[in-house]
């Protein structure tokens, strides 16, 4: 009986016939935040995305650098602010799926944070309310039925506190 089966690959396989492809999209803030050509929209007196290097908690999810942002630090003013990609091609990504490393905490759960996606500059759709589950998490949401049709798309993580805790992002 003959079974086909996909396989991850690692980077660092180097076995004959396999070959490691980067994902089309990747960002991992490394360079700082914002990144070149993303944007960061603030509304409000409070908090905006910044480097967690700069932060009193450094990179709590221990990938090196994130974009990070923090409504606690910004005491009872609202925070509202919102991390958003340059326009991305459909044609130029391999797949649908946009997977990232995340990080929120909350305190008294009236925050939002949530990634949102606009296909060809139309308005933002709320694909995914991240949990605030205080820890470490690998997110992956399929964002294919808000592409059917388009050329173009962004995303954006929308963040809404006042007094709350925080929130990070990575290895998008």
């Amino acid at each position: 009986m003959v079974q086909d089966f996909d396989l991850l690959v690692l980077a660092s396989c180097i076995a004959k016939g396999y070959a490691f492809t980067e994902p089309s999209f990747v960002e991992d803030f490394e360079g700082g935040v914002p990144p070149t050509n993303w944007s960061i929209n603030t509304t409000g007196p409070g908090g905006s995305w910044f480097a967690a290097s700069n932060s009193l908690f450094g990179d709590l999810l221990g990938t090196g650098e994130a974009a990070m942002i923090d409504s606690d630090a910004a005491g009872f003013s609202q925070t509202a602010s919102t991390l958003t990609t340059p326009v991305i091609a459909v044609a130029d990504v391999s797949s649908s799926i946009i997977e990232f490393d995340s990080w929120f905490r909350t305190f008294g759960g009236s925050d939002v944070y949530n990634l949102e996606v606009s296909a060809d500059g139309g308005a933002w759709v709320a694909v995914q309310a991240i949990p605030a589950n205080n820890q470490a998490d690998r997110i992956s949401v399929d964002i294919g039925e808000n592409l059917v049709g388009a050329t173009s798309f962004r995303l954006r993580w929308n963040y809404v506190a006042t007094f709350e805790y925080y929130a990070l992002i990575d290895n998008i």
